[in-house]
C-alpha cells in the first residue's frame, strides 16, 4: 500500500497542473474565437441569402431555400469542437 501511495505522490509531483491549465485555457478560448466567428459567417451568409431573395425570380427562390437548409444542416461543427474539446481534456 505504501508503494502505491509512493508512486502517486510522485506522479503528482511529476504532474504540471499549471501547465495543463493553460493548455485548456488556451484551447478554450481558440474554440470560443473560432464559434464566434462560426456564428458571424452564418448570419451573414443569411442576411445575403435574404438579400438574394429578394432580387431574385420566384423559380430559382427554391433552389435558395434547399441551398440554406443544406447550409444550416452542415453547421454542427460548433457542437462536435464542444465534444472534441471535452474529450481531449477528459480523455487525455
Amino acid at each position: 500500500m505504501a508503494a502505491n501511495a509512493g508512486s502517486m505522490f510522485q506522479y503528482w509531483k511529476r504532474f504540471d497542473l499549471q501547465q495543463l491549465q493553460k493548455e485548456l485555457d488556451t484551447t478554450a478560448t481558440q474554440l470560443a474565437s473560432r464559434q464566434d466567428e462560426s456564428e458571424q459567417s452564418r448570419k451573414k451568409l443569411i442576411d445575403l441569402s435574404r438579400e438574394f431573395k429578394k432580387n431574385t425570380p420566384e423559380v430559382r427562390k427554391s433552389d435558395i431555400t434547399d441551398m440554406h437548409c443544406h447550409i444550416t444542416a452542415h453547421t454542427p461543427h460548433n457542437s462536435f469542437d464542444k465534444h472534441g474539446f471535452l474529450a481531449s481534456v477528459f480523455l487525455s
